[in-house]
């Protein structure tokens, strides 16, 4: 329930786009891992959580682009 939460604060509170949630949640699964490895804690609360990310088309720069930077 926390991470559902975390995920919402970030996307409505702080106006986070959805990668930018996505790579703050897979940040803090990263630490929740280091500190089960280190016998800190002895579950995985992302057990059952899955990280959504958006794919994007970003596209080419085209010669136009280029000349006009």
């Amino acid at each position: 329930m926390f991470f559902c939460d975390f995920e919402i604060y970030f996307l409505n509170e702080a106006r986070c786009g959805v990668n930018t949630t996505a790579k703050f949640l897979q940040l803090l699964k990263r630490i929740i891992l280091i500190a089960q490895n280190n016998g800190l804690i002895f579950i995985d609360p992302f057990a059952n959580y899955r990280i959504h990310i958006a794919n994007g088309d970003w596209g080419y720069l085209t010669q136009e682009n280029i000349k006009r930077h």
